[in-house]
């Protein structure tokens, strides 16, 4: 009984797994220049609210991201740093660029947490696959000067406390420095 419970939940997991890259992957065929959040239908039965945005509903600012190496304009560490500004607060955001998924976690660059929530996360990617996954091409070998910067699509995965979590897709500019 117990295995094909195991097996039932399995098959669930991967069905939800599946149609939410698929969405993710028509999303990413679909848009990828324009700057704004576009709405997704979520798996049915699954709880994730999928967010529509107008006018700075869940930004209080627009998302910041860039390359985040010591030497500047180098990028040749293969590290971009990701801040979210939220208008409400939330326990955690997890962001995907490109396939590759990290926390916005980072204690120093976060805004400090009331109650367990924050309103600014931050965080790193590395490897990002600068040159790879994002696109960039220097004439200088590891330096770029920010010009014609990729604006990947973004998936945000929001946890907020006794709320279902929210996904939202946002695409943002790779500027040539962090900080």
């Amino acid at each position: 009984m117990k295995e094909a419970r195991r097996r039932q939940r399995r098959r669930r997991v991967t069905g939800a797994f599946v149609i939410v890259l698929t969405a993710f992957a028509v999303v990413v065929a679909l848009d990828r220049g324009d700057h704004s959040l576009r709405p997704v239908q979520p798996p049915s039965g699954q709880p994730t609210q999928v967010l529509a945005l107008d006018n700075g509903t869940l930004f209080s600012q627009p998302p910041y991201m860039g390359v985040s190496c010591r030497a500047p304009n180098s990028i040749a560490c293969d590290r971009v740093g990701l801040t979210i500004w939220l208008r409400q607060p939330a326990r955690a955001i997890t962001a995907a660029i490109e396939g590759r998924t990290f926390r916005l976690d980072n204690p120093a660059w976060s805004g400090p947490p009331r109650h367990g929530q924050r309103t600014v996360f931050a965080g790193f990617l590395q490897p990002a696959g600068i040159t790879t996954r994002l696109g960039v091409t220097t004439q200088q070998g590891t330096h770029w000067d920010g010009s014609n910067g990729p604006d990947p699509l973004v998936a945000l995965t929001i946890t907020r406390s006794g709320q279902p979590a929210t996904q939202a897709w946002v695409n943002v500019h790779l500027m040539a420095g962090w900080g």
